[in-house]
């Protein structure tokens, strides 16, 4: 889904709990009202966005940066992983430990108002390494196309007998 701010991405996706957890990683005093604490999160990032986004691990600078300029405001998990061989999650401790970058990516998705303002903070992300093939390129090959999934059902029909055979037999 995606979050026209960042307010509301916040208010919808967390639980009160999970606010104070990323709220005190922005400040030392954390307000006890739900309403006051996304006040304060969304306060402090749009004041300081640069000083937040420079303080993410290198990793999470890198989901940033993919999901501000290379995949419009969603975070692709598969293709991070695939280009980074990691996910910028693993540094948490449990999956209810709550990392900066938490404030940034909600539900694999950015807030409008914070993908918008990200665009002239986080710098584009490396070049991919990866060489894809066009449709053209393909067309130029000679490809061997094999249609396999009538033998695949015919060899599960027949291992299912067997089976059924070796239960009752």
């Amino acid at each position: 889904m995606f979050y026209q701010t960042l307010h509301q991405a916040l208010d919808s996706a967390y639980l009160t709990a999970d606010l104070q957890k990323l709220a005190a990683l922005l400040c030392s005093k954390v307000p006890s009202r739900k309403d006051e604490r996304i006040k304060l999160i969304v306060n402090t990032m749009l004041n300081d966005l640069r000083g937040i986004y420079e303080q993410l691990p290198k990793l999470a600078q890198y989901a940033v940066s993919e999901t501000v300029h290379t995949w419009g405001g969603t975070f692709e998990g598969r293709m991070f992983i695939n280009k980074y061989k990691s996910s910028p999650w693993l540094q948490r401790k449990d999956r209810y430990q709550k990392i900066l970058l938490d404030i940034f990516v909600i539900g694999n998705t950015m807030p409008c108002d914070l993908l918008e303002k990200l665009k002239t903070i986080a710098p584009p992300p490396p070049e991919d390494t990866i060489i894809y093939a066009t449709n053209d390129e393909l067309a130029d090959q000679e490809l061997n196309i094999r249609k396999t999934a009538r033998a695949a059902l015919s060899n599960l029909a027949t291992f299912l007998n067997l089976a059924e055979i070796k239960k009752y037999g």
